[in-house]
C-alpha cells in the first residue's frame, strides 16, 4: 500500500476506497485486504499501518463502514466514487 501512497490523489486512503468501491458489496476484512493491497517490497508494519490509517480516515469521513474486523464502501462512499469518477 505504500508505493500507492500517489496511485490516486487520496493516497492509500484513495486507493483503498476505490478498492473497495469496485468490490462492492463485499465485506473485506482487515487481515484479508492487508494480504491483497500489501506490496511485497515494503515493511509489513508499515503497510498494515497505512491500512489501518486509510480506514480510519475514510470511517471517520462516512465513505466506509467497519463492522468490528471487517470494512466495507458505505453508500456515501459509493455515490462520492460516481461522482468523482470522469466522464
Amino acid at each position: 500500500m505504500a508505493e500507492r501512497d500517489n496511485a490516486t490523489e487520496g493516497g492509500p486512503a484513495g486507493y483503498l476506497l476505490d478498492f473497495l468501491v469496485e468490490h462492492h458489496p463485499a465485506l473485506y476484512s482487515i487481515d484479508e485486504l492487508d494480504r491483497l493491497l500489501a506490496s511485497p517490497d515494503q515493511d509489513p508494519r508499515q503497510e498494515r499501518f497505512l491500512l489501518e490509517k486509510a480506514v480510519k480516515i475514510l470511517v471517520g469521513d462516512g465513505l466506509v463502514h467497519r463492522l468490528g474486523e471487517f470494512v466495507f464502501a458505505s453508500h456515501a462512499g459509493l455515490r462520492a466514487a460516481r461522482l468523482l469518477r470522469p466522464q
